[in-house]
C-alpha cells in the first residue's frame, strides 16, 4: 500500500530499502470508467503450476496467539529519522504487538488502532515473510477482507529478497526509486478514501508512480471489507497476471528484449502484508478529516485473512 510500504544488507541502508517507499509517491486517484476494464483479461493457468500448494498458511488450524517465527518476521517502526513515514509520510507506528497482529478465531489478524506510540498517533503492523521464506515465479492466493475506513492503505505486496540490481552508495541512496531496479510487485492495494476498489501493480525503475506512468490495474469490488476474496498473483518468467476471484483483471508483460529497469521480476521476492494510515495515497481527505485524512471513528481498522497458498511455477511461458 502503496509504498515499499519498509534493504537488509546494510544497517546504514535499512531506512532506504524497497520496503521503505512502499508504492512510490503519487496519490492513487478513483479512475474514470473509461479506464476501468471492460472485460476480464485473458488467463490460463492450466499446466503452469503446481495443482497442490507446496507452502499454505491455513489460519483456521492455528491456535489463537501469535504468528509462527519461524515465518513471519516484523518491520518496526515508521522508517526513522532519514527517511520518516516510509517515504510515503504514513502515519502509523508498525508493532510485534499483539493489538496489532494475531491469529485469532482461524483468521490472521492485521489491526491498526488509534493509540499513541514513539510520538505517532496510530500503530499497526507490517509483516514479512524473509529472511524464512521467498518466492520466484509461481502462484500466490490470499483470502483476504479489507479493512473499511477513510485513511486506511492495506497491502499485499513483493520485494526483491537479495536486491540483485540496485547497488547502494551515497549517490544512489538519494534517489527514492533507486529501490525499483529490482521492482515492486503490488498483488493487492485499498484506500479508504475510494471504497469498493483495489489496484494491483507491477512497479520498477522505468515504470512507477514518479514517473507518472505505473502499470496499474483497477477492479470494482463491491463488498471487499464485508467478505473474503481471493487476491492472487499469478508471476511467470515473462508475465504477472493479477486476479480476484479467479477473474483476471490486469496482466504485465515482458518483452523480448526488456532490461532489468523494464522486467527485474526475475529473482526471488518476499511477501509484506501490511495496514498502513494516512500518507500520501491513505490519507488524502485531510480537509475532511485533519489533520491525517483518517477517520477515527471508523477505527479500530483490521484486515482478515483466511489463508495463504503458494503454488511453484513448473513450467510453460
Amino acid at each position: 500500500m502503496f509504498v515499499g510500504s519498509i534493504l537488509l544488507v546494510l544497517l546504514g541502508l535499512v531506512l532506504f530499502s524497497p520496503a521503505s517507499l512502499k508504492g512510490g509517491v503519487a496519490p492513487m486517484t478513483k479512475p474514470s470508467s473509461a479506464s476501468l476494464p471492460k472485460a476480464p483479461v485473458s488467463s490460463s493457468s492450466v499446466g503452469l503450476f503446481a495443482s497442490v500448494p507446496s507452502w499454505s498458511q491455513d489460519f483456521s488450524t492455528m491456535p489463537n496467539g501469535p504468528l509462527s517465527s519461524s515465518i513471519w518476521s516484523y518491520d518496526i517502526g515508521n522508517g526513522g529519522p532519514s527517511n520518516p513515514g516510509w517515504g510515503n509520510n504514513e502515519d502509523e507506528y508498525y508493532t510485534s504487538n499483539p493489538d496489532n497482529v494475531r491469529v485469532e478465531n482461524g483468521q490472521l489478524i492485521i489491526e491498526a488502532e488509534q493509540q499513541s506510540d514513539n510520538g505517532f498517533d496510530y500503530t499497526s503492523a507490517r509483516i514479512k515473510t524473509t529472511p524464512s521464506l521467498n518466492f520466484t515465479y509461481g502462484k500466490l492466493d490470499i483470502v483476504a477482507e479489507l479493512p473499511a475506513g477513510v485513511g486506511t492503505w492495506p497491502a499485499m505486496w513483493m520485494l526483491s529478497t537479495n536486491n540483485t540490481y540496485t547497488i547502494w552508495n551515497s549517490t544512489t541512496e538519494q534517489d527514492l526509486n533507486n529501490y525499483l531496479h529490482d521492482g515492486e510487485i503490488d498483488i493487492m492495494e485499498a484506500t479508504g478514501s475510494i471504497p469498493d476498489q483495489v489496484t494491483s501493480s507491477a512497479q520498477s525503475y522505468v515504470y512507477n508512480p514518479s514517473n507518472n506512468n505505473e502499470r496499474v490495474g483497477y477492479f470494482n469490488v463491491s463488498n471487499d471489507t464485508t467478505t473474503f476474496h481471493d487476491y492472487e498473483l499469478q508471476w511467470t518468467p515473462t508475465s504477472l497476471t493479477f486476479l480476484i476471484d479467479g477473474v483476471a483483471y490486469h496482466t504485465v508483460d515482458k518483452a523480448a528484449n526488456d532490461p532489468t529497469t523494464i522486467w527485474p521480476y526475475n529473482q526471488p521476492f518476499y511477501l509484506i502484508l501490511n495496514i498502513a494510515m494516512g500518507g500520501t495515497e491513505g490519507g488524502t481527505e485531510s480537509q475532511q478529516y485533519p489533520p491525517y485524512g483518517i477517520d477515527n471513528s471508523s477505527g479500530p481498522w483490521q484486515m482478515a485473512i483466511k489463508s495463504i497458498n503458494y503454488y511453484p511455477y513448473i513450467g510453460g511461458s
